[in-house]
């Protein structure tokens, strides 16, 4: 059944750009800022001019029961996230707590939903706004800490339990005198929030914050601070060192997934990662690449090449893009019936392989880790099992592989150099295991001359960097593994002495990686 709730003070805004079903808030375009398997954020713009509200679109591209159910029993209904949210967001509006305003929320008959909600003007995120403070007093930083457990304490003691209060849904407005919250569409409203309840929400948040954005002294300032706002009982006084030992197990345990450590990374400037949706999910690009293309894609990336046609196929393809650059197009026509049931039977999107990459580029770069640069990626169905896909990126200039480039740099006089690139090495790899991926044993038999998928740039007159040549090769693990950790470092140690490096340069890239791998 197709339901459409909108905020009266934007019914007149919205019937004046004819958005009335729910079919019409899904269609909306905007470019892509988040994203999961099941649903993605974008940023939209409402009108033109003076008048225009920017605002969030948050589209769920499948409603499961399981959601529905898990809303029921938090006594919201058996309704959608998006409706669930909604319902919060004006909750958290009367108890006086920031956070956006919500516009419409809905869903259609073909079990997706929505929620817009309106852009909060002159606020960043809380990671960025610290990044941008780093250079204020000790004052100025302690009195910020104290204003975020007072915002905090007021959050808990209206009963708002926010089990996803990570340093990205905090944001800040200009001069730190709001604080507001996002992504409330798990949060649940008690009578009374338990302290234990309360640990939680402020470990995801202690973890969540690098440590030389926040050091102890502020948070230890922040926690006070919300533990004078606690209830009359004065419970927070009264057990604070309790609290603070709860939050440090808790936030210990939250460091253990690599979504956590993550988080932790500096953040990456706004836009660098946000595609652009031109048909559902047949083609997404970068929007720095349709702005290149000033918003005429070529044709050889539009086209899809007998998509009918039976058998499986893969080609890659090296293609001519604007400035002299070079694009490295992947298509790959593929039927997997199995592969597809298999995903059925788990309730999962079945996605293909270059969908995978482009989310592995997404997540190594935010690590701070050196990959192709992601241009395009889509895919389309015939058949649920029939898919065809690409994917266009784009390597950095004046690259050549590891090893190649090691006995380049052969002699006494390019120690110095090559010693920066192996400690540059080391650092890609921590960064990577890190985030638990491990390069594929398979890829290794396959070259004779170092088959390690690390490549230097060395541009002319810029810093010489190391990065991945390609994700094809990378696996991901849900857990650390300290012998694909291990086999890694000795797949490295043996390009190293293939290259003819010396048994001290091969020492100092093993410590440095472990003290890489330790902070």
């Amino acid at each position: 059944m197709a339901v459409v709730e909108i905020n009266p003070v934007y019914r007149f805004a919205l019937d004046r750009h004819g958005l009335r079903d729910a079919e019409h808030f899904l269609a909306l375009e905007g470019v892509i800022v988040s994203g999961h398997p099941d649903r993605h954020v974008a940023r939209v713009t409402l009108g033109t001019g003076p008048t225009a509200v920017a605002a969030f679109l948050k589209r769920e591209h499948r409603v499961r029961w399981r959601d529905r159910l898990a809303n029921a029993c938090a006594r919201y209904g058996f309704v959608t996230r998006s409706r669930r949210e909604a319902v919060i967001l004006r909750e958290l509006r009367r108890a006086g707590i920031g956070c956006p305003e919500w516009i419409a929320a809905g869903e259609d008959r073909q079990g997706r939903a929505f929620l817009l909600v309106r852009e909060l003007e002159d606020a960043a995120e809380l990671r960025h706004f610290l990044h941008s403070r780093q250079d204020a007093t000790a004052a100025e930083r302690r009195r910020f800490a104290r204003r975020l457990g007072q915002a905090l304490a007021r959050v808990h003691n209206a009963g708002f339990d926010h089990p996803d209060l990570y340093a990205k849904h905090v944001l800040v407005h200009a001069g730190g005198e709001e604080i507001a919250f996002l992504d409330w569409q798990r949060c649940r409203r008690r009578r009374l929030l338990g302290w234990q309840s309360r640990a939680r929400g402020l470990a995801a948040l202690d973890a969540s914050l690098a440590d030389d954005l926040l050091s102890p002294r502020e948070r230890l300032s922040c926690l006070r601070a919300y533990c004078r706002e606690a209830p009359a009982d004065g419970g927070g006084r009264r057990h604070f060192r309790t609290l603070l030992r709860r939050i440090r197990r808790h936030a210990e345990r939250l460091l253990r997934r690599p979504r956590i450590r993550e988080l932790r990374h500096t953040p990456l400037p706004a836009g660098l990662q946000n595609l652009i949706w031109l048909d559902g999910e047949a083609l997404c690009v970068t929007r720095e690449f349709r702005a290149e293309m000033t918003g005429q894609l070529p044709g050889w990336l539009v086209t899809e090449p007998r998509l009918e046609a039976p058998g499986n196929e893969l080609t890659e393809t090296r293609m001519a893009l604007s400035g002299a650059r070079q694009g490295t197009l992947v298509r790959r026509r593929a039927s997997r019936p199995w592969w597809w049931l298999w995903c059925r039977l788990r309730r999962r999107p079945a996605t293909t392989p270059e969908f995978q990459q482009a989310a592995t580029l997404f997540r190594l770069q935010r690590h701070g880790i050196g990959t192709p640069r992601l241009l395009a990626v889509g895919q389309r169905a015939t058949l649920p099992w029939r898919t065809h896909s690409l994917l266009l990126t784009e390597q950095p200039p004046a690259c050549i592989g590891l090893a190649a480039w090691l006995q380049s740099r052969s002699g006494q006089l390019a120690t110095t150099v090559r010693g920066r690139v192996l400690l540059a090495t080391a650092n890609v790899l921590a960064r990577l295991h890190e985030a638990n991926h491990y390069l594929d044993p398979c890829q290794a038999r396959g070259d004779e001359t170092g088959w390690c998928p690390l490549l230097v740039s060395d541009p002319a007159g810029e810093a010489t960097t190391v990065l991945l040549s390609s994700v094809a090769g990378i696996r991901r693990r849900r857990r650390p593994s300290r012998s694909r950790a291990r086999r890694d470092l000795a797949a490295v140690d043996a390009v190293m002495c293939q290259a003819g490096c010396s048994a001290t340069e091969r020492e100092q890239f093993f410590l440095h990686y472990q003290r890489a791998a330790r902070t």
